[in-house]
């Protein structure tokens, strides 16, 4: 695979090695524009700015170009910029040629199997092994027809296993919980799911006045998955309006796990697994 990187020259350095190459030019400081450049065909393409309102910053760190032309001509450009919500932080955006694949959302990542995973709306989504350094991609299950960007409500680890829930509909109280295989081979299913029952003992979790078909008829977000040795003792929890609702996989029986007068509601990716540890901060 061609790497470049680019920091303080003009020019890829590598550009004669690889099929393209990086380009940088200025117009004004700070304004600066990255091009990816095909010398055979004399196309170009500018890459796009970091979209306003997303907290990272329009200056850009550094821009790395991974392709690889025996395996696809398709490439990705990695765009490293300074975080504006935490100092002393970078953000990465990447931008692919391939038009099924989109941006990569990194402020969701999860570690399992030894990596950092983060999960993508459209496309493949990326892990990155922290000790071999590699950077990898993960299949992700077909979206049913007529989607075209996915609804993805939990994406997580327990017990070294790797979760992802989405849910589409007609019915959104009827679902699947996969798994990912270790090898990064693919996605099964491991759980259905009914909330039926769940809705129609909470009948506060239903906006009566929207369509039964429509995506936010019924109100619950998940929280997590929880996996046991005993298989059978596997768990879903579920916030819905005032409430924690622990639902068995096994014979789908359920129970309230705490209640609040708070119509606050909170999802998984504001839920944190607590880890007592004597490790040094």
């Amino acid at each position: 695979m061609y790497t470049s990187t680019i920091r303080k020259t003009q020019k890829n350095p590598h550009s004669e090695a690889s099929p393209l190459s990086m380009t940088r030019f200025r117009d004004h400081e700070p304004k600066r524009n990255y091009y990816i450049y095909n010398p055979t065909t004399k196309q170009f393409t500018i890459l796009p700015k970091p979209r306003r309102g997303t907290g990272v910053s329009r200056i850009i760190h550094g821009v790395s170009l991974a392709l690889d032309p025996y395996k696809s001509t398709h490439y990705k450009a990695f765009c490293v910029y300074f975080s504006e919500r935490l100092p002393e932080h970078y953000e990465i955006q990447v931008y692919s040629s391939d038009p099924f694949i989109a941006e990569v959302n990194f402020n969701l990542g999860v570690f399992w199997n030894g990596a950092i995973n983060w999960v993508s709306s459209w496309g493949d989504s990326l892990y990155f092994n922290v000790d071999e350094e590699h950077l990898g991609t993960m299949p992700m299950p077909p979206m049913p027809d007529g989607w075209e960007e996915r609804r993805l409500r939990y994406f997580g680890e327990y017990s070294d296993h790797l979760h992802l829930i989405e849910i589409y509909g007609p019915r959104t109280t009827h679902f699947s919980v996969y798994e990912m295989a270790k090898d990064y081979s693919g996605w099964s299913v491991k759980y259905l799911v009914d909330l039926d029952p769940v809705m129609d003992a909470f009948p506060e979790s239903i906006c009566t006045y929207l369509d039964p078909s429509g995506l936010h008829y019924y109100k619950f977000l998940i929280l997590t998955v929880i996996r046991r040795d005993d298989d059978d003792e596997s768990f879903l929890v579920l916030n819905i309006p005032g409430e924690a609702i622990r639902y068995n996989f096994k014979d789908r029986t359920f129970k309230k796990l705490m209640w609040s007068d708070s119509a606050l509601m909170f999802g998984w990716y504001a839920a944190f697994h607590y880890i007592e540890s004597l490790s040094n901060a």
